[in-house]
């Protein structure tokens, strides 16, 4: 794997956009599309910096070459909430607007989010913005009527966001406050997705909305 690709998965691995990571950087977004596309390098300072910022060392970045201590916490982080996926589980949220929810079945994990079934409806959240998550029990009244989750792979690099186009979804915001009532959209179709952010439609009017603000999606 070259630089370029490394970079790019790093960042991925890290739920990093291209303008997140150039800000941290202090640089501007068409330079890390540069990094990652391998028209350009960065500087041995912006290496160093890059390190500091994506958790791993300089042989790493570099050469690909993975400690085993680093290799061992980076296996932890992609796997913490793996061990949910397939199960009913409550999910409290870092929100002050919106607490959780009660009843998810987990579908699909990566290092970055999670995507569950709520009452049949897809919807995803990143594991960045859990508090906790806890195993649920359902006791159904009879056994064989107990409800089956079907799991599936979960690539480090897809974008959760892209099975949502074209779906009148739920969209709710990040909250920081808690004099606030509900922040986001409701019944929006979501009519375009990229790395940074969603493009939105409501009673015909199109909203952009960065990922970084996006808390969770959920099918209407």
């Amino acid at each position: 794997m070259e630089f370029s690709e490394r970079l790019q998965e790093l960042r991925k691995t890290n739920g990093l956009s291209q303008e997140q990571l150039a800000e941290k950087c202090n640089v501007t977004r068409q330079a890390v599309s540069k990094w990652e596309s391998g028209l350009g390098y960065p500087e041995m300072e912006k290496v160093i910096q890059l390190c500091d910022i994506l958790k791993v060392d300089l042989d790493y970045l570099m050469r690909g070459k993975l400690t085993s201590t680093k290799n061992e916490t980076l296996k932890e982080n992609m796997s913490v909430y793996k061990s949910f996926e397939g199960k009913w589980v409550k999910i409290y949220l870092n929100d002050r607007e919106f607490q959780g929810i009660y009843r998810a079945a987990v579908v699909a994990v990566n290092s970055n989010y999670i995507i569950f079934e709520q009452k049949s409806k897809k919807g995803v959240l990143k594991t960045s913005d859990i508090r906790s998550i806890s195993n649920l029990s359902i006791m159904p009244k009879r056994p064989e009527s107990a409800e089956t989750i079907v799991t599936r792979e979960f690539s480090e690099n897809c974008n959760p966001y892209e099975g949502f186009e074209g779906k009148i979804c739920h969209i709710r915001l990040k909250c920081n406050s808690l004099f606030t009532s509900f922040q986001g959209y409701y019944d929006a179709e979501i009519s375009s997705v990229s790395e940074d952010g969603i493009i939105i439609i409501q009673k015909g009017k199109e909203t952009a909305v960065k990922t970084s603000d996006i808390l969770m999606i959920i099918e209407n």
